[in-house]
Parts: C-alpha cells; sequence; structure tokens
C-alpha cells in the first residue's frame, strides 16, 4: 500500500528493482490515503506500506524512509502576481487553498497549516481533495494555490507552476509500516530493500 506522493520519489526506484532481485514473488500496489492503509496493514490485508505519521498502533512497526521538503504549487495563470526565486509563505496570506481533510494525513496537514501560521497567516481553506494528484489538477483549473511535497514537482501538469519556499520549514516524512507480527521472508526482503534505496537515493535527511 502506498500514498500517491511515493509514486514520485521512491517508488519508480524500488518497485522495478525489487522484481528484479526477487522475480519469483508478485508485487500488488495498492494506493490510499494513510487512514485507510492503517487499519488494512493492522488487520493484515496489506503487508507493507508507505504512509504519512504518526502510527501509534502496537500491532504495526513505523520506519522514517523518505523526507521531502515543501514547495508552492500556484496556477499559471497567477504568474506575474509573486515575486520570482523562492516564494514567502506570507505572500499567499490572501489565497485561496486546496488542502485534504486533516483525518487523511494528519501529519502533513499540521505542517503545512503550522508553516502558514508561522508566517503570520491562518490558511483560508476553499477546497478539500484526497489524493495530491487531484490537488495539482484542481490547482491547474486556478481553483487555488497548494503547499505539496517538492517531488510533486515530477507530476507535470499544464497550468501549474511549482516554486520553492523561501521560509524554512520542517521536512515532510513517509515511513515504511508493517505488521510487527509478520515474520514472512517476503516482507523482510521489501522492507530491506525499501531501507536501501531510500539511503542510497538520499531521501531521509536530518530534520533540524
Amino acid at each position: 500500500g502506498f500514498i500517491s506522493v511515493a509514486a514520485y520519489n521512491i517508488l519508480p526506484a524500488l518497485v522495478p528493482e525489487f522484481r528484479k532481485r526477487h522475480p519469483g514473488l508478485k508485487l500488488a500496489l495498492q494506493e490510499g490515503a494513510t487512514d485507510a492503509l492503517l487499519p488494512a496493514l493492522a488487520q493484515g490485508e496489506i503487508d507493507v506500506g508507505m504512509v504519512l505519521p504518526p502510527v501509534a498502533d502496537a500491532r504495526l512497526v513505523y520506519r522514517p524512509l523518505v523526507h521531502d521538503r515543501l514547495m508552492v504549487a500556484l496556477p499559471a495563470r497567477t504568474r506575474g502576481r509573486f515575486p520570482d526565486g523562492p516564494l514567502p509563505l506570507a505572500a499567499l496570506a490572501d489565497e485561496p487553498f486546496i488542502l485534504f481533510p486533516r483525518k487523511a494525513g494528519p501529519s502533513l496537514y499540521d505542517l503545512i497549516v503550522g508553516s502558514c501560521q508561522r508566517a503570520g497567516f491562518s490558511p483560508r481553506i476553499d477546497q478539500e481533495a484526497i489524493q495530491m494528484q487531484t490537488i495539482v489538477s484542481l490547482d491547474a483549473a486556478g481553483m487555488g494555490v497548494a503547499l505539496v511535497p517538492a517531488s510533486l514537482r515530477h507530476l507535470r501538469r499544464t497550468g501549474v507552476e511549482y516554486r520553492p519556499l523561501k521560509d524554512k520549514t520542517l521536512p515532510v516524512e513517509i515511513g515504511l509500516v508493517w505488521g510487527a507480527a509478520n515474520e514472512s521472508p517476503s516482507v523482510r526482503a521489501f522492507v530491506a530493500l525499501a531501507t536501501e534505496c531510500g539511503t542510497r537515493m538520499g531521501l531521509l535527511q536530518d530534520r533540524r
């Protein structure tokens, strides 16, 4: 199981490498929001998941895997209204925001809202969507601005301009989760390779 953001950072490298090393194993991928994946993991319906923290269920093991910085997704039609270069969050104070419901990923939601509040404003959330691809599509349609993990810049969408933030913010964390009682060699192999890929790609950075 995986949240949509993982499809733009670690999954493109991890999946073919896993299939190459373990040709006898079938890898079935299931996309979903964290709040839907965690119960499925706890009940053994999914073997391994890539989710947003926190993970408080004692039946599950959590390991940080990816740290991704925040960036701004702007409707291209707003080009010229903002200064060039890294964008200060305060410049977005009067803009409508597109965000996902907090229950779908409380850590990322709180990171986005908290970053705005530290910049001196509370974001006005005009539209909600669960999947990051949908958020970017709504952004392209001019329905608002969005703060998204920087790996989403690989999602090329006409009508969207990705801009780095001038403000220093904590990274978005994505972690690997599996059942504490799951002794499957396949699960152990996937966890080991995911950790190896994350380290080799430099995806897990110091949070300070």
